[in-house]
C-alpha cells in the first residue's frame, strides 16, 4: 500500500503526521484524503482533508484533537482556468504556473505571520505548515491547515443579512486594529514573481474588470477602470510603491473577501477566514 497521502502527489503520511506532531505535540495516524464540499469553488490550488486519527491514551491526555487537516497545493493548471473563468487571460502555461507560485507564496508569507503569534487577531485557521516552492519543509509547495468541521459558507447570489454583515465587519475591524498596532507583518515583502510579471499582472486584472463590467448589474465597474488604468496603466505599481514606501497609511488587505472565503459554524458566527493568496498592503 502506497504512503503517499495523494496519488501522484509526493507528500507521505509520515511526513504529515511528522508536522501534525510538531504543532501540537501529538503524533496522528494519517487515514484517508478526500475531496471538500465546494473545492472546485473559488479555489486555485489542489484541496484534499485528510483524516487524522488518535489513539484512546492520545485523546484522554489531550482533548480537542483534530479530527482532520486541509492541504492545499499550488496546482498551475487550476490557477489558469480560474483566471479565465473570471474573464482575465493568461498567454501560457508558463505565465499561469508564475501567478500560481505567487499567490502561493503570498498565502504562505502572512499565513506564517498569524502562525507565530501567540493570540489569533482575528478568525483564521491554525497553521500546521506553509512550504513554498523549492523549501526543504516540504517536496511539493503546499499549505497544511486547519479544517473547520460542520461550517457551511452562503451563496453569493443569496447575500448577507445584516447581522452577518456586521459580523464581518467585526472582523475587518480586529484585522485593521492588528495592522494599525504592529509592525511584523511589513516585513513581508512583495513577491519577487510579481515584481517580475507586474504588467501582465495589471492587464489581467483590468481584464477582469473590463469583463465584470459587462455584466447586468456590474457597469459601476467601467467607471472605476476609468479613473484608474485608462488614467495610468501602472497604477497597481504605483499605488504598492507608495504603500511599502510609507507614503501612505496602509493595513493588511485580504484582496479577495467574498462568500467563499467566509466560513460560519453552526450557530451562525464567523470559524474562519480563508484563501489570503493576495493579501497586500491596502488601504484602511
Amino acid at each position: 500500500m502506497s504512503d503517499l497521502i495523494i496519488e501522484n502527489v509526493p507528500l507521505t503520511k509520515e511526513w504529515l503526521a511528522d508536522v501534525v506532531e510538531k504543532k501540537i505535540g501529538v503524533k496522528p495516524t494519517i487515514g484517508t484524503s478526500g475531496i471538500l464540499d465546494n473545492s472546485e469553488l473559488g479555489y486555485m490550488s489542489m484541496i484534499r482533508k485528510v483524516e487524522l486519527h488518535f489513539n484512546a491514551e492520545q485523546e484522554e491526555n489531550h482533548p480537542n484533537l483534530p479530527k482532520h487537516v486541509v492541504l492545499k497545493i499550488a496546482c498551475s493548471a487550476k490557477g489558469s482556468g480560474v483566471i479565465e473563468n473570471a474573464g482575465g487571460e493568461v498567454s501560457n502555461s508558463e505565465d499561469a504556473a508564475a501567478v500560481e507560485q505567487f499567490m502561493h507564496n503570498t498565502e504562505c508569507d502572512y499565513y506564517q505571520v498569524f502562525a507565530k503569534l501567540a493570540d489569533k487577531p482575528l478568525k483564521v485557521p491554525t497553521i500546521y505548515a506553509a512550504a513554498k516552492a523549492g523549501e526543504k519543509e516540504a517536496p511539493v509547495p503546499v499549505i497544511v491547515m486547519e479544517m473547520f468541521e460542520d461550517c457551511k459558507v452562503y451563496d453569493l447570489i443569496t447575500g448577507f443579512n445584516e447581522e452577518q454583515l456586521y459580523k464581518i465587519v467585526d472582523e475587518l475591524v480586529k484585522l485593521h486594529i492588528f495592522s494599525l498596532t504592529t509592525e511584523k507583518w511589513k516585513e513581508v515583502k512583495r513577491d519577487p514573481t510579481m515584481i517580475a510579471m507586474a504588467d501582465m499582472f495589471s492587464m489581467m486584472v483590468k481584464s477582469i474588470a473590463d469583463n465584470l463590467a459587462k455584466q447586468p448589474g456590474l457597469e459601476v465597474i467601467s467607471t472605476f477602470v476609468r479613473n484608474t488604468f485608462d488614467k495610468d496603466p501602472k497604477f497597481l505599481q504605483t499605488i504598492g510603491d507608495e504603500y511599502l514606501e510609507e507614503k501612505r497609511t496602509s493595513v493588511m488587505t485580504h484582496g479577495d473577501l467574498w462568500a467563499p472565503q467566509i466560513l460560519w459554524d453552526k450557530e451562525d458566527n464567523i470559524a474562519g477566514i480563508i484563501d489570503w493568496q493576495i493579501t497586500h498592503r491596502g488601504s484602511p
